[in-house]
């Protein structure tokens, strides 16, 4: 669900995410120069809908 969220996340992403959330939060800032908060935001809307 990860890839269908955010396409520019790779398989190489997904490995080394590890299903973390601190390490989701920092590909996501690496793949869309977001900010951390933002990013922990968009987790966060991401989880809500699941």
């Amino acid at each position: 669900r990860v890839k269908e969220t955010w396409g520019d996340i790779t398989d190489s992403d997904i490995e080394k995410i590890e299903g973390k959330r601190d390490r989701l939060a920092g590909v996501l800032q690496e793949r869309y120069g977001k900010e951390k908060e933002a990013a922990e935001k968009e987790i966060d809307q991401w989880l809500s809908r699941l």
